[in-house]
């Protein structure tokens, strides 16, 4: 089977948010602050990345990207490698023109360790957002880098 083409979308004007407020935590012994705002999230850096460190994941949970204009896309990759097992345990994606009206679920599924794929037919959309839809006792939410892409016939 031929590797698929694909683009991946320029990030560079996008807006990242999350259902928490942008932060910092603090790293090892040394009390180093981290900054984990959302916009770590789509800057292009897999070493830095947003976290949602208020507390572990629970439904309702979310993260999103306003990426400015309408674009097609049908593919999401979110890259937590850095910190493994904060994978989404259970999300859906949903797409939306305006940023408060949201549409039904374009995918679902469990989150996979480092790297998670969620693919689904083509779609057109200004934003995106990603929810999770159970709850992880254990581990807090990572993404250390979001790409989209569209896929070229």
């Amino acid at each position: 089977k031929p590797k698929r083409k694909e683009i991946a979308l320029d990030k560079r004007f996008w807006v990242a948010s999350a259902s928490v407020p942008n932060s910092s935590f603090l790293f090892s012994g040394d009390k180093i602050p981290i900054d984990i705002s959302a916009e770590n999230a789509i800057d292009g850096d897999h070493w830095t990345g947003w976290r949602d460190m208020t507390r572990t994941q629970y439904p309702g949970q979310w993260f999103q990207v306003d990426m400015k204009r309408k674009q097609s896309f049908d593919k999401i990759v979110l890259d937590n490698t850095w910190a493994l097992w904060d994978t989404p345990q259970q999300y859906i994606v949903q797409v939306s023109e305006d940023g408060s009206r949201w549409s039904e679920p374009i995918a679902k599924g469990r989150g996979e360790l480092g790297i998670t794929t969620i693919t689904f037919p083509l779609r057109q959309a200004r934003w995106i957002r990603i929810s999770q839809t159970a709850a992880n006792k254990t581990y807090h939410w990572s993404i250390y880098e979001m790409d989209v892409y569209r896929g070229i016939p």
